[in-house]
């Protein structure tokens, strides 16, 4: 008799091993997602070609003072959310090239600077990274490329992950950041919408909330192109990319104003940077 409950036992030991074992291999494949976007936030490709070739991390701590003194978004952020930025930050600092041009008063912490305006759009994503940035030429004025002909460009951002930028005009964006335009952040949305592209398989939220934007486009350029709001410039109606970059540029320079005079499309762009409700 007590060998026979002896023995019951073992058998029930036994099954529930079974069925853990069974439990564990088959949840191996979530396992192995979870540690995926974890560790690497843009995938394991990404961090292969970018993250190893350039592994080194940056000194937190000189992140922290810069972005204390320089980025008046970031004073206003958490503890929590500042952690957050800085580690964005720092990724993209050891992924992105910078090519100066050598007329260009330049500092090394420029670059930080600049690449805080990129974090701003990104901070409540978590696995969202812009997969496909990987250069920014900084050029002393505004530049012309043979593409587009005579005219006279501050800004072009370029499907191959290429960002051109007058540093001209990013002074101005910076020394004023009341006036809703900012060409840093102007590209840095541009550069949003590419990298979203890249993650169509495998970030839903990210793509259902850019889908969501774009599904009500054509509504709102066919209304505001009939009558122009003072608070959105002749430029936004250009296209839905342009309009996309203009809207990103009120969300963060001005904020109040456009959340009372078009709370409808200041709802639509928040949803769309996953921002919390304000």
């Amino acid at each position: 008799m007590f060998l026979q409950i002896i023995t019951t036992q073992s058998e029930t030991i036994n099954g529930y091993l079974g069925l853990i074992i069974v439990i564990f291999v088959l949840s191996i494949p979530f396992i192995w997602w979870f540690v995926i976007y974890s560790l690497f936030p843009n995938g394991l490709i990404d961090y292969l070609f970018w993250g190893l070739k350039n592994s080194k991390k940056h000194d937190t701590n000189t992140y922290n003072d810069l972005l204390e003194k320089n980025v008046r978004y970031y004073q206003t952020l958490s503890k929590k959310q500042k952690n957050i930025f800085v580690k964005k930050l720092d990724y993209l600092h050891r992924k992105v090239e910078f090519t100066v041009d050598e007329t260009v008063s330049w500092k090394k912490y420029n670059e930080v600077i600049i690449l805080a305006y990129f974090v701003k759009l990104i901070l409540h994503y978590p696995r969202f990274n812009y997969f496909s940035l990987k250069e920014i030429v900084v050029l002393p004025s505004s530049f012309y490329l043979s593409y587009y002909g005579n005219q006279p460009l501050k800004g072009l951002t370029k499907q191959q992950g290429e960002i051109y930028f007058s540093w001209k005009s990013i002074l101005e964006g910076i020394q004023i950041q009341d006036d809703g335009i900012n060409l840093l952040i102007h590209e840095a949305a541009h550069a949003f919408m590419i990298s979203a592209d890249h993650h169509r398989n495998n970030y839903r939220k990210l793509i259902n909330n850019v889908n969501n934007f774009f599904s009500r486009t054509d509504v709102y350029l066919a209304n505001y192109r009939k009558s122009r709001p003072n608070i959105l410039r002749k430029y936004a109606l250009v296209n839905e990319d342009e309009f996309f970059a203009c809207c990103i540029e009120l969300f963060f320079e001005k904020n109040e104003t456009f959340k009372s005079e078009h709370p409808e499309l200041f709802e639509d762009v928040r949803k769309t940077l996953n921002f919390p409700k304000q």
